[in-house]
């Protein structure tokens, strides 16, 4: 018997319902969740918190034959949140500029080339992230914010802008290794 002809099933607590819901959610929802925001890890964000109210709140629904499109509410709901947060976040933080001004006091040409290709590459790796991915890199490295002032401002968890931070550090490593290739 799939879930979705026993809709309410998993909330009756239990550690395989819990279980079974989240895949359940995970399954149905990713690919609802990721064409609306066409950004994977946004996705996986999104669908980890509406699985916590979904969680959460469950038991305050009232007909259980309705509970998916509740689900889909929350969820959708939470893809609206996601551009609200980057509607806000491209007003109030600046795009990263890297600066010139320092590279035209070395003393060697060479030097002064080397380091020109240097920022220009990684501009372009900067570039080929995500806008939340090069704001939380911005806060978090130039204007050294700690996570949470980050999350507030994100309207995120410290948990999520952690881990957001450390993926956007890696994305930023790969490309810049696959740019010296």
């Amino acid at each position: 018997m799939k879930l979705k002809e026993r809709p309410y099933r998993f909330v009756r607590a239990g550690a395989s319902a819990t279980e079974e819901t989240v895949l359940a959610v995970q399954e149905r929802l990713f690919p609802f969740v990721s064409s609306a925001v066409r950004d994977s890890h946004a996705a996986e964000d999104i669908l980890q918190d509406v699985v916590l109210i979904i969680l959460e709140q469950v038991h305050l629904l009232r007909k259980p034959d309705r509970l998916w499109p509740w689900i889909y509410r929350v969820a959708w709901s939470k893809v609206q949140d996601h551009f609200r947060s980057r509607q806000r976040i491209r007003h109030a933080v600046e795009p990263i500029r890297l600066e010139f001004s320092n590279l035209d006091a070395a003393d060697d040409l060479l030097d002064t080339m080397v380091r020109r290709e240097s920022v220009e590459q990684l501009t372009m790796a900067l570039g080929r992230l995500t806008h939340r991915c090069r704001t939380v890199l911005y806060l978090r490295f130039y204007e050294q914010m700690p996570y949470t002032e980050i999350a507030s401002l994100m309207h995120s968890t410290p948990g999520q802008i952690r881990v957001q931070y450390h993926r956007a550090k890696k994305l930023l490593r790969d490309s810049l290794l696959a740019s010296c290739a």
